[in-house]
């Protein structure tokens, strides 16, 4: 009589890919889920919120142009007020920052934000000083006559600032703060822009 045929050998090699390979998914979704659970957790435990900003007051302590090369000097007093509105988070502001008054594309004046350090729930007032040259095109000067006629000298600050965020004295983030004030001229407590 014939010999039943031998039983099919079992592969042992792709079942335990496969299991080493649903094992690595598992752990790292659970690990993902964990990572979500602390971040929440953060989150919920410091309640962040975003600081807030304002230019109180932009005057004009002076302004020239020197007709012969068309050069713009300016020099502004700015009071910029920075609000930190949580309970257990401070913000270090770097070295580095950048301020400015433009007018068009023209930046008339620049300065730099102090570095320092901004404590839980603290408003912080801060009186600056910018001054620059630039040389203008003709037209620009045209632009800034006419506008003083009317009243109102469109001008805009712009603030770029490095900052970190801490807990403690754990530096969680680092980023930049980047803001954009818009003046008309017209709003009381600025003094008007003489161009001649």
């Amino acid at each position: 009589a014939p010999l039943p045929p031998p039983p099919p050998r079992k592969r042992r090699g792709r079942g335990c890919c496969c299991r080493l390979l649903c094992c690595a998914v598992v752990t790292a979704v659970v690990l993902a889920v964990l990572a979500a659970a602390v971040v929440g957790a953060l989150y919920l435990a410091l309640d962040p919120k975003a600081p807030r900003y304002s230019v109180d007051r932009l005057s004009v302590s002076a302004f020239q142009v020197d007709p012969s090369t068309v050069t713009a000097r300016a020099r502004f007093d700015v009071t910029v007020t920075a609000v930190n509105p949580n309970s257990r988070i401070g913000i270090q502001y770097e070295p580095g920052s950048s301020l400015g008054v433009w007018y068009r594309s023209y930046r008339l004046a620049r300065g730099a934000l102090p570095a320092f350090y901004q404590g839980h729930r603290n408003t912080t007032v801060l009186p600056l000083a910018l001054a620059g040259e630039v040389q203008l095109a003709t037209a620009v000067v045209s632009g800034l006559q006419d506008a003083q006629r009317t009243g109102a000298v469109p001008l805009v600050f712009r603030a770029d600032v490095p900052v970190h965020v801490e807990v403690g004295s754990f530096k969680l983030w680092k980023g930049r703060e980047k803001d954009r004030v818009y003046f008309n001229g017209r709003r009381a407590g600025r003094s008007p822009l003489k161009v001649s």
